[in-house]
Order: C-alpha cells, then structure tokens, then sequence
C-alpha cells in the first residue's frame, strides 16, 4: 500500500481551496456543467481496505491509504447512486476515518482528529501565506501525479482468510493478479510453476505432480493425497488429476508456501494453490478474445456480466473454446498426438438481499477431450530388468517431436461443480458459509505405457468422484479492535471409484502357457485376451476440522499471532484385484479395509513493521498429511506425514512505491515423508524416515517509470533425507537401501524467473525467463531419475491503442529457444528402463481482446 507524503498532501489541498477561491467568480456560471456526477456504488459490509479499493474503482479515483490506519475496521454497505463526497461517508461512518479529497480524482484517508482553535489559527495562516508558491505547488502536484503512475499495483490476497494487502500479510506468497493473468496468458499451475520460484509442476498420466519447496506428490494415484493443496473460490479439490485443469475467468492466484494446516486445513504441508474466479458486476461489461496460433491452435473466450435487478442481483458468464492439433507424430499409427480440444463454460449470481448479506453462487462445466501426450521410451537401464529393446522395439529417445507407440492414449476428463458463498455482517462478528459440490471424471483408453512400437504395457483407467465440502467460519474483532480472530469448522466428503485394466502384451510371446480370458475392468461381461491385470477401486473419505487463530496487536508495530485445527480424516476401501497371469494368492476380492487419521496442527507467529515501508515476520507451524491406501495393491497402507516449519519473513516497498522487495528463510524438519516407492512393479506410496530442507526466496517487483517493469523470484533449496531406508526397484534382489543425505523429489536446488517489459506509446514488449535446477523424481539419486536443469523463454509484443481502449493485441512466442524439457521421467525396472514425457515445444500464437464500453 502506497504510503502518503503528508506534506505533499498539505500542499495539495491549500492549492484546490486557493484555486476554488481565486475563481469562485466564475464558478456561478460553471456550476450546472461542473456539478459533482453520481456514481452507482454497488460495495457489500466488508472490510474498510476491500471496500476502499472497491470505491476507487468504481467512483473511477486514485486512493491513497496506510494500511494500518484501516487494520481490523470494517466499513458499512454503500448500494445504490452517490457523489463521491456523500458515498464516502457513508462507507466510513462509524470507522472514525476521515476522507480527504485533494482534487476531484485524488482521496486520502486518515483518523479523525478534532483541532483546537490554536490548531485552526495556526492553518489558516499556512493557507494565506503560501498564496505566493502557487506554481511551486502546482509543479509538486504534476510531479506526484507522474509518481503515482509509476507505483506498484497494490495486490489483494486473502491468505489469512480475509482480504488484505499483499504487504501486510504475514505469509510467504506468490500473487498473480488480474492483469499478470491476461499479460502472460496464466490458466493452470504448469504456467504458474513458471513463474513461482518454489514452485514445481509435473504432468504424471494419472494426474499433476505439485511441490513447493519440496514438499508435494510424487505417485498421484487414486485417492492419495496431494501435498500442496487448491482451493477454487475457497472450495478444495481433492484429486491430481482435477489439479490441472484450465481456469480462464480467474481474477487472481495465490500460492501460498509453507504449511497452512490452521486456515486451509487438510493436505497442505507443502502450501495452498488458491484460485479466486471473477464474480458478476452490477456495470454492465462484455469482453472477448480471439486467439490463433501454430499447430493450428484457435481460441475464443466471451464473458459479460450485467444487472438483472437494480442493486440486488447482477450475473456474470463465461464460455471458452480451446482446440489444437498435436505437437506430437505417432510414426507407428499417423496419428498427431498430445492435441487438445476444450470446452469450458462458467455461470455466476451475485444476490444482495440486504444491506448486511451477500450470496455468491457459481457453476462450473469444462471438457477437454484428446489424444494424451504419449510416452517415451528414453533409455535402458542395465541389470534393471528385462530389456525389452533387445527385441527389436523402435523408441524415439531423445527427439520430443515423434513417438514409435504402438497405441495411442486417448483422454476425455469431463469437470463440473457448484460453489455458493453466503456473507453475513452480523454486526461485531461476521458470518460466512461455503459449501460446494465437485463431479469429476477421467476416461483413458488402453493407451501405450512403455513407449515402443513393440506392445509391452498398455493401460486403461476410468476415474471418477463426487466431493463435497462444508465450511462455516465466524470472524471478528475484540479488545477495541487489537484481537482479530477467526474460527470454523470444515466437513469434506469425497467418494472415488476407479477402474483399470492393464494388457502385458510382451509376456504372451514368453511365458509357456496361454493365459485364459479375464473378465474386463468394468465388470460387464467383457473379456480380455492374453496377459491382463484387472484392478476395481473405490474409496470414501470423510474429513472433519475445527480451526481457530487470532492476532493481538500488542501497539502500532507489532503483533502476534497464534493459531490451532484439529483434523480427523477416516477412509474405506473395497477392491477387487484379478489376473490371469498370477497365482490366486496375489490376487484379492472384496478386499475391504478402513482407517483413521487425526492431528492437532498449529503456528504461532509475530510480525513487526519496522518502518512504514517494511515489516518482518517468523512464525513456527506444523503441517499433517494423513495416510492412504495404495489403490495398486491389496494390503499395502501408508501411514500420515508431518513437518515442523520455521521462517523468517520480510515484506518491503521502497523508492516511492516503485520497489517492492520480499523474501523469506525457511528450515523445515520433515517425519515419515509419503515418496513413490515399487514393491516389485507395482508403484506405490511408502514412507521414508526423516528429512531436513532449508532454503531461501526472494521475490521483487521495480517499475522505476511508467514505461519500465521487471519483476522476478528466486529460491535455493537444499532438501535432504536425514534417515530413511528404501526400496530401489531398480536394483534386483535387493529389498532396502539407506538414502541418508539424498535429494528429495522434485527440488531444484535453485530456481528463478525473470521479467522484463518496456513500454512505449501503444506498443509494449515483454520478455520472460525462468530457469531450474536439475531434479531427481525418486529417492536414489540415480543418473537416470534426474531430469536436467532447463531454461525457457518467452516474448510478447502488445499493441494498445490509445485511441481506441476498447481494444488490445498482444503476439507471443512461448519457449523462444524450443528446448526440449522432460516433465515426467519414470524409472521401470518392467520395461527395463526409463519412460518419460517432454514439456510443449515452442510455440507462437496471436490475441485479441475487445471489451466495448456499454
């Protein structure tokens, strides 16, 4: 929040009433075309901060505020048509804030002090004998002006469950904007990971591989849990392969590093991932975009929100259609492969049937129906297993542009779901609700998994789940405003069924019999030929928190916060394994099971505002991710994983708002870590001792003009096992390893990003780089589950006219350089080798945004 020079702000007003007394003359005349206009505010009780930037924007002003002077206040509703002057008042009555309009375009707030009459006296002399500096002022004014179009966006997060600005939140975040969002084309974590120095992503086939700082997913199967958890609109998705869908109404992202077992509950001991979608408008707006790029890419978006009752109730909706042909050629059946065909459609209602409720209410639907990215087979490994290239099989190895597979993978996940937010200001205390309903389906045919035209693995795996969440939380302010604290409660339910079935081609040409037919994996009569493993899942997941945390403010400067959730999570499972290939014994029918899970996590944490620019924060918190069952196999269970966190913290902004600087040191003490494991080979989740990761970040932002921004991060990570023994399948005959002092998963030692963009006049350009460090995707440290440290770059040129706003284009060019980078490497002691998948390849493409003034 941009700090206000006071003096300057003295200045201002003495000029605006010289200037309304030197011309009062004239004002008479002028005043039926210069009356103050009416604004239609539409801003529901929340607090004074939201609601400040909510009127600047609509009453179409430049705001000026220290944060702290509007800490923990809450403003009342202000509906309907207003000056600016009479709306402002109404939005701060009570508050004991007084606003301050130095011009027309230009409010200040600050408290409201009662001058005495010495006070007054000693004004009005100031006023009358600074008639003489009028120009000196007026210089200072066009000066500031300049300023304010130089300073950094001020970004909203709500990390600690109620908005706040960035600065002043005492979390470690990564914040995406609206206006980062549409510049860099942001629509899913694999673009966020980009630009997120912490931040790692992978596209396993069974769904997303998310880390933060190390601490995430490595073997996403059915009904495990994700270790960095994503909220949209404050409702949680449970499955990795939900976690990568596409979000193209998003007003913001929010990555939140370290754990957030107090607020965000379950499953988030390496961080949140939380999607804020734009809600309806009372304005009336319509925006499209249209896009074209190579590979025959072509997009079109739409989105328009308007008023269907004055003041009342206002809908917002939005379709998008996303198709491209594959990057990808099949050599073995023609076909371009890894294309994609989208559909996503997004419905939302705004009702305000009082002064003191607000319901929110979204839907949801998306498609994307596809042949998957295919996978490669990209080198042997030696004494690991069979070597199924000495058979004469045809791989692609180390060309990302073709495959040799004998099938093709194709996918259709199909995504919907309804979400309702119900805000209530109960006076003291304010009541909010969130419940929502998730539906989710995958559907994979029997598709290639071992990437060769010599048929050795092939998979089909349906998924599908229904998750529903409760969440009721209280918040408030006591102690005359120097307690805030909020406390809730959380129910999750989560019903998943999957079934698969896998062909082994390759063991029908060696084994010395002929397998029987087996029934198919769903259980309709259908019967498989040759060597089949067949696997029907299902799981119920019933989760149930209670939070609590509260800040006191000890004085202006310092605070402390502590906070506690008690977590109760309880599964059962039912599965069916048949095979006919294996003796019954390793087989299982109507394998039940169920377990619990429970956990009290905490933080406690203080933050110090040094100055009015900068403010340090630590906090001590712990993080819980319960146990599982391991879908693949008939017994195997896993238990829960937990971790320790200590940080210390630094917001800063500096230069006059031009220079926002923050950054973070990190010490974690990780037990019981859940990592991919194969017991025989079968890959499965086991646990792995104790493990230690250090780091730091940094993150900045500097727009030294309005023509010049560069933004960028930077994290160093070391993250290693302290003790634990593993299984390292790729080493026959032997059970159990030590891997003390390895690398953990998918942790780059140093990761960072880096973005430029120059302005002039309507064109602007744009240049982004992000880079990481080698990675490993097991706990073994073998050369050949390392995947290489890449760099990728991207250019984009802009076009906004300043005689028309109402449109914008925007050319890019995505991995400038086309390096070819591995996003999923997994090592197969099976195939006897390793079988991986590569990132896009570059890419060009060409938008245009128009959005009309209605």
């Amino acid at each position: 929040m941009r700090v206000p020079n006071y003096r300057l702000a003295e200045g201002k007003r003495i000029l605006y009433i010289v200037f309304v007394l030197l011309s009062l003359a004239s004002t008479v005349s002028a005043q039926k075309i210069t009356l103050e206009p009416e604004f239609s505010f539409h801003i529901p009780p929340q607090s004074v901060s939201t609601a400040l930037i909510e009127f600047s924007e609509q009453a179409d002003l430049t705001l000026v505020f220290p944060e702290k002077l509007v800490f923990g206040k809450f403003a009342s509703a202000l509906i309907g048509p207003y000056t600016r002057k009479d709306g402002i008042d109404v939005l701060l009555a009570g508050t004991g804030l007084t606003p301050e309009f130095s011009n027309i375009t230009l409010l200040s707030i600050r408290k409201s002090i009662k001058l005495s009459d010495e006070e007054k006296n000693m004004k009005n002399k100031i006023v009358f004998g600074l008639f003489g500096a009028i120009g000196a002022v007026s210089a200072i004014d066009t000066v500031a002006e300049e300023l304010a179009t130089n300073t950094i966006e001020e970004v909203i997060v709500t990390a600690e469950r109620r908005e706040a600005n960035l600065q002043n939140t005492p979390v470690t975040i990564t914040a995406f904007p609206s206006d980062s969002i549409e510049r860099s084309q942001l629509t899913d974590v694999r673009d966020l990971a980009s630009f997120s120095p912490s931040l790692v992503f992978n596209q396993a086939l069974a769904g997303s591989q998310i880390s933060i700082r190390g601490v995430g997913q490595g073997n996403p199967i059915t009904g495990s849990n994700p270790g960095v958890a994503m909220h949209v609109d404050g409702v949680y998705l449970g499955h990795p392969y939900t976690n990568n869908a596409a979000f193209y109404d998003a007003e913001r992202f929010e990555i939140l590093r370290g754990p957030q077992g107090t607020l965000y509950g379950r499953n988030s001991t390496g961080g949140s991932i939380n999607v804020v979608t734009k809600a309806p408008s009372f304005d009336p707006a319509l925006k499209m975009t249209l896009g074209y790029g190579d590979y025959d890419r072509s997009w079109l978006k739409m989105s328009g929100s308007n008023s269907l009752i004055d003041d009342k109730l206002a809908i917002r909706g939005t379709a998008v259609f996303d198709s491209r042909d594959g990057y990808v050629e099949n050599k073995t059946t023609g076909q371009d492969v890894s294309d994609q065909g989208l559909k996503s459609y997004a419905v939302s209602a705004l009702y305000l049937p009082s002064d003191n409720v607000q319901v929110l209410v979204k839907g949801d639907f998306q498609n994307n129906n596809r042949f998957e990215r295919p996978v490669s087979y990209l080198r042997s490994v030696a004494g690991s297993g069979t070597d199924v290239t000495a058979f004469g099989a045809q791989t692609s190895r180390d060309d990302a542009s073709f495959v040799y597979n004998d099938r093709d993978r194709a996918r259709k996940d199909t995504f919907w779901g309804l979400n309702g937010t119900v805000t209530a200001d109960l006076g003291a205390i304010i009541l909010k609700s969130i419940t929502g309903y998730r539906d989710s389906k995958m559907d994979g045919e029997f598709g290639d998994n071992d990437g060769m035209d010599f048929s050795v693995v092939s998979i089909e795996s349906d998924v599908s789940a229904a998750e529903f969440s409760q969440e009721l939380t209280l918040s408030g302010s006591a102690v005359e405003n120097k307690i805030d604290w909020i406390a809730g409660v959380n129910y999750y339910d989560d019903d998943v069924k999957q079934e698969s079935g896998a062909l082994l081609p390759f063991l029908g040409t060696i084994l010395p019999f002929t397998p029987p037919p087996i029934a198919g994996q769903h259980d309709d009569g259908t019967l498989l030929s040759g060597p089949a493993v067949v696997n029907n899942y299902q799981e119920k997941l019933n989760s149930m928190g209670i939070f609590s945390q509260g800040t006191y403010r000890w004085n202006s400067d310092f605070t402390v916060t502590a906070g506690a959730r008690y977590t109760r999570d309880k599964r059962s499972k039912l599965q069916n394994i048949r095979s006919n290939i294996t003796a019954p014994s390793a087989q299982c029918a109507d394998n039940k099971d169920t377990k619990e899970w429970s956990k009290v996590t905490w933080k406690l944490g203080a933050d110090w505002d040094v100055s009015e620019n900068a403010m340090l924060y630590s906090s001590v918190s712990t993080g819980f991710k319960a146990g599982g069952f391991n879908s693949g196999s008939c017994v195997d269970s896993y238990d829960e994983e937990s971790l320790v966190a200590y940080e210390l913290g630094l917001k800063s902004q500096f230069l006059d708002d031009t220079l926002r600087l923050n950054g973070a040191m990190f010490s974690y003490d990780y037990t019981d870590m859940q990592v991919r494991s194969f017991q025989g080979t079968q890959l499965e989740i086991a646990n792995a001792g104790q493990s230690e990761i250090t780091g730091v970040e940094l993150d900045f932002v500097y727009q030294p003009s309005s023509k010049i921004k560069i933004d960028g991060g930077l994290a160093l990570l070391d993250a290693t096992f302290s003790d634990a023994m593993l299984d390292d399948a790729m080493i026959p005959g032997v059970n159990e390893i030590s891997v003390k002092g390895n690398k953990l998963e998918r942790a780059p030692e140093t990761k960072f990003n880096l973005g430029v963009e120059y302005s002039a006049g309507d064109l602007g350009l744009r240049y982004e780089v992000s880079y990481s460090d080698a990675m490993y995707v097991d706990s073994f440290e073998n050369d050949f589950s390392k995947i290489d440290s890449y760099t990728r770059q991207n250019v984009r040129l802009f076009w906004r006219p300043s005689s028309n706003k109402a449109i914008n284009m925007q050319l890019y060019v995505e991995n400038l350089t086309d390096e070819q980078t591995i996003d999923y490497l997994v090592p197969t002691a099976f195939v006897g080798g390793v079988t991986g998948s590569y990132a896009p390849p570059r890419t060009w493409g060409i938008l245009i945004n128009w959005a009309p003034s209605l």
